[in-house]
């Protein structure tokens, strides 16, 4: 998770939040890191990108999954100059990667859970039928920037000889310990 802030850090937001469960150990260590809690237990995802948003004033937020490390900062970059925009692969969105209107997904999520909606993916067609959020297609190329990579045994799975263990030394055989990273921009 380290390495996801430094990412959103380089990238100069006005805060970074960190989601966990109430159950999830953490110490603030990094100045401009917030944790913040789920208000509900068992929302998944959905509950706790919505209990960072309550707290959030800014205009846009990027989210950044825990469990992407292979994600670069180029990219998420390139996703923040591109403005309000999810990455879609093949008919997939890739929630845990993309820069949102605060407030629009906010009332979205709100409206979901309200409805026992708790999917990331029915979310983020709301959000793009409404016309808040564009899609933008990820690229044969950058599919791999988007590897879920909880465990020992993941990493193995996509690099069976371990050589990218120099890169990804935080990678362990446990769970990360928070769902998703964002940082928010006024």
């Amino acid at each position: 998770w380290e390495r996801q802030v430094e990412k959103l850090r380089l990238l100069g937001p006005e805060q970074i939040w960190i989601s966990a469960n109430e159950s999830q150990e953490f110490e603030e260590t990094a100045s401009n890191c917030r944790v913040v809690r789920d208000e509900e237990s068992e929302l998944g995802p959905a509950g706790g990108l919505l209990s960072v948003l309550r707290r959030c004033e800014a205009d846009r937020v990027l989210v950044l999954g825990v469990d992407l490390p292979l994600m670069s900062g180029e990219f998420l970059a390139s996703l923040l100059e591109s403005g309000i925009v999810a990455p879609k692969s093949r008919n997939f969105w890739e929630p845990l990667a993309a820069v949102y209107p605060a407030r629009e997904l906010r009332t979205v999520i709100e409206q979901a859970l309200s409805n026992g909606e708790r999917k990331l993916q029915r979310i983020l067609d709301v959000m793009h039928t409404s016309g808040w959020i564009e899609s933008r297609p990820v690229e044969e190329s950058e599919r791999l920037l988007f590897t879920n990579l909880n465990t020992a045994n993941d990493l193995t799975a996509i690099d069976p000889n371990r050589t990218s263990i120099r890169l990804l030394n935080t990678v362990d055989a446990v769970p990360y310990k928070f769902r998703f990273l964002s940082a928010s921009w006024v």
